[in-house]
This record gives structure tokens, C-alpha cells and sequence, in this order.
């Protein structure tokens, strides 16, 4: 009997196992089979049965068998009859338990397998979904930002056409910027970054003293402005000028065409985010090694905001050159330069002490003149600046 006692083992460990484990039946159903390879094995053997009285000894061996047979008979039988017959029945009840627990694994594992089936096809179906939310909510969020931003330009546009046409801004430029010629020997210097390098847009041309410098040198130029006063102006001056906001108009010319784009106290008129795309944009619109130059009040000057930064109310905010050239280095460009401009008169300075001789108090006048020197770099520090910017 110790043979079915160690099928039991191995059948009810296998059990034990299943219910522990929690084995995954539609991933791995190897238990489940070796389940019925057990139990069809312990039913063919469920039953013990008396083996047959047998003897290897040739010459005794019929004598040797029927003394066994008497003695089982007579010695034997009495007591290990019911024994067996006991284990029979105990062997029944097991073999029939079993049968009842493999049917019920079987009918387990079909449902799990089911089950599984369904929530894969559920899985698919979330996963389509989400992916449709996901299409839905980007065209949704394009839309509302299209929206957005035809919202802005339309608010931008009005406000403009309306200041233009209550606020004469060439007569303002002739009072707070300084006349025509003033302005051309300001910017002259500009010629030598753009000697040689194709056509150059003058976004925000105003009065057009830039063009009529690249004109005197050759080299080839367009103007753009909103102001319809000062582009009838420059136009009557004969140069190609033309009366539309730098977001209309470079879209529309050819990328890698244009040799530099300068923009002259333009940048603080617009938003942060319309300076970031401007200077993306003139990238793809400059050709290799073309140029972008901007110039701008300096906010590193407090002196600005007290004089010329709040005359002009189409001013938005002031760009710190350490963020402008970041913006520049970002978008791609390269050699790129910041030139401070157009310093304080040195009057309106703090101006440092002379030392009176060996018996005055000559380094407290040292430590007046240094702090003088300070206040002067905070406050009356360089009233605008530029970047050049290479593509």
C-alpha cells in the first residue's frame, strides 16, 4: 500500500499548490493535465486485491505454495481481510473526492480561460478608446489654440489700426527719437554686419532711416511697418515698403532667402511669446551665415525708465540682453554678440570727488567715488543695447 499512499501525496500536494499558488491556467495549464495523468492512474489502482501465492523454487515450489495457501487460509485471512476490505473503502471515498475536484478544476480553469479571453477584449477596447481621447483632446486643444490665437491677432490688429489712428507717431519720433540724419549716423555702424549678404528686411521701418542707408550702400532692402503714415512716407521716398505686421508678411517669403533682418526698437513692442516665434522664424528665413540684428532699450538701466522706455505708450515690456540672447542661442543661431549703445550723458552722472590733499580724509573719498561708480553702472548704465546674431 505504500505505493497509493505515495499517489495520494503527490495528488493532494498538486492540490495544495493549485490553491496556494494560484497557478495562471490560461498562461500555464501544465498542473491541471499532470492532474489527470494522477487521478487516471489512481483510479485503475484504487482497489487492492489479494496477489497471486507464487514460488521461484523449482523442486519445492508446488510444496512451498500450498503451505502458503493453508496458512493464509486458516492463519491470515481473518485479520487482513477486513483491513484491505477497510482500505478499499477508504480508497473509494479518496478516488471519488478526486474525480469530483478534478472536474471542478477543469470547469475553473474553462472559466478563467474565458474570463481572460473577455477582459483582453476589454483591454483592446480601453486601448481604442484612449487612443480616440487622445485624437479628440489634441484636435480639441488645436482648435482652442487656433482660436486663441486668431482672438489675439485680431485684438492686436484693432489695437494698432486704432493707435495709429489717434496717435501720430512720426511727429513722436521726430520729438522724443531725434531727426532722421541723427538716427542714420546712430545706425550707420550696422553696414559693416551687412555688406555683402543679399537682401535685408527693416521690420518697423518707420521714417525709413536704415533704408535709405542700405540704399546709399547697395544693398539690396524691403521695409515693413504698421504705422500707414510712416509707410505712405517712406514710400514717397521711393523705397519698397509695405504697410503689414512681420507675422503676415514672413511667413510669406522663401526660407534660407534672405541675408539679414533688423529690427530697431521693434521687440519691445511685442509679447514674450511673439519675440520667441519672431526669432525662430527669421532663422528659417535667414540663408547660412545670414544676420539678425536687434536693437532695444537696455532694462539693465534704470536711467530708461525714467526717461525714454515710458514716453513711448506702445512699449509692452523691456528684454533683458541676457534673455534675448538666450532666446538667440536656443533657436539656433551662433557668433552671437551683445553691444550696449547710446550712454549717459556723463552730467547726469554721479560725479566722483577730488582728493584734497595729504591731510583730508583721502580714503574716505576713495570708498564715495567707488559706490558713486556703482550707482552709476545700476542707474546710468549704457540706454540701449543690441544683438547680432549669426545664422
Amino acid at each position: 500500500m505504500d505505493k497509493f499512499d505515495s499517489t495520494d501525496n503527490e495528488i493532494f500536494n498538486k492540490l495544495l499548490i493549485l490553491k496556494n499558488n494560484k497557478i495562471d491556467f490560461q498562461n500555464d495549464n501544465k498542473d491541471a493535465l499532470n492532474m489527470d495523468s494522477y487521478i487516471a492512474q489512481y483510479n485503475e489502482n484504487w482497489h487492492i486485491s489479494e496477489p497471486p501465492i507464487t514460488s521461484h523454487r523449482k523442486i519445492l515450489g508446488n510444496a512451498i505454495v500450498f503451505v502458503k495457501k493453508l496458512i493464509k487460509k486458516f492463519g491470515l485471512r481473518w485479520y487482513i481481510q477486513p483491513l484491505i476490505e477497510k482500505q478499499n473503502r477508504h480508497n473509494f471515498g479518496v478516488n471519488k473526492t478526486l474525480n469530483f475536484l478534478l472536474e471542478t478544476i477543469n470547469e475553473l480553469v474553462s472559466t478563467n480561460i474565458e474570463l481572460k479571453n473577455e477582459l483582453l477584449k476589454v483591454d483592446d477596447k480601453i486601448k481604442i478608446l484612449e487612443s480616440n481621447y487622445s485624437i479628440i483632446a489634441d484636435e480639441k486643444v488645436k482648435f482652442l489654440e487656433n482660436q486663441l490665437s486668431t482672438l489675439v491677432d485680431a485684438l492686436n490688429t484693432n489695437d494698432g489700426n486704432d493707435l495709429a489712428e489717434k496717435f501720430n507717431y512720426y511727429k513722436f519720433e521726430e520729438i522724443f527719437r531725434g531727426p532722421v540724419a541723427e538716427i542714420k549716423n546712430r545706425q550707420r555702424w550696422y553696414l559693416e554686419y551687412l555688406q555683402g549678404v543679399g537682401k535685408v528686411i527693416d521690420v518697423g521701418c518707420g521714417r525709413g532711416e536704415f533704408l535709405e542707408l542700405l540704399t546709399e550702400n547697395n544693398i539690396p532692402c524691403q521695409g515693413i511697418d504698421l504705422d500707414e503714415k510712416m509707410v505712405e512716407y517712406c514710400v514717397q521716398k521711393g523705397f519698397e515698403v509695405y504697410h503689414q505686421n512681420l507675422f503676415d508678411f514672413l511667413p510669406n517669403i522663401e526660407d534660407n532667402s534672405l541675408g539679414g533682418i533688423f529690427l530697431s526698437h521693434v521687440i519691445e513692442h511685442i509679447t514674450p511669446i511673439e519675440l520667441i516665434d519672431m526669432i525662430s522664424m527669421s532663422y528659417k528665413k535667414l540663408k547660412p551665415n545670414g544676420v539678425l540684428i536687434m536693437e532695444t532699450p537696455n532694462p539693465t538701466s534704470l536711467y530708461i525708465y525714467a526717461n525714454s522706455f515710458y514716453q513711448d505708450i506702445t512699449h509692452i515690456k523691456p528684454v533683458h540682453p541676457g534673455t534675448l540672447k538666450f532666446i538667440c542661442d536656443s533657436a539656433g543661431y551662433k557668433d552671437i554678440k551683445v553691444e550696449f549703445l547710446s550712454s549717459v550723458d556723463p552730467l547726469n552722472k554721479l560725479q566722483v570727488l577730488e582728493e584734497q590733499g595729504e591731510f583730508s580724509d583721502n580714503k574716505s573719498i576713495e570708498m564715495l567715488n567707488s559706490n558713486f561708480e556703482k550707482i552709476n553702472n545700476i542707474v546710468f548704465n549704457y540706454q540701449d543695447y543690441c544683438v547680432i546674431a549669426k545664422k
